[in-house]
């Protein structure tokens, strides 16, 4: 399993890097405000997708097994400080 987790600071964006580089991805929020998620290093909130607090959502760039339908960073911009804070899990790589 690749799974990474990592607590949170209000508004500041988190990298989960991987080894490995995946297309589906597994996020889930611990926090008690909402998460902004892109698939690769954009911090643009208007291109990301929203997971409401203490939710999970599969991710998905594409699945046509092209070289750039994947990436190996997942990146979140949390809106509230959490010790719980966010997992990700890479579910096809």
């Amino acid at each position: 399993m690749l799974i990474k987790r990592q607590p949170t600071s209000s508004e500041k964006a988190m990298k989960f890097e991987f080894n490995t580089k995946g297309s589906k991805f597994l996020v889930k929020n611990f926090t008690d405000g909402d998460i902004y998620v892109g698939l690769g290093e954009s911090t643009e909130k208007e291109t990301m997708i929203l997971i409401p607090a203490a939710t999970s959502q599969i991710c998905v760039i594409q699945e046509l097994g092209t070289p750039w339908s994947q990436t190996d960073v997942v990146t979140i911009i949390p809106t509230a400080t959490s010790e719980k804070g966010v997992e990700v899990q890479c579910l096809k790589w």
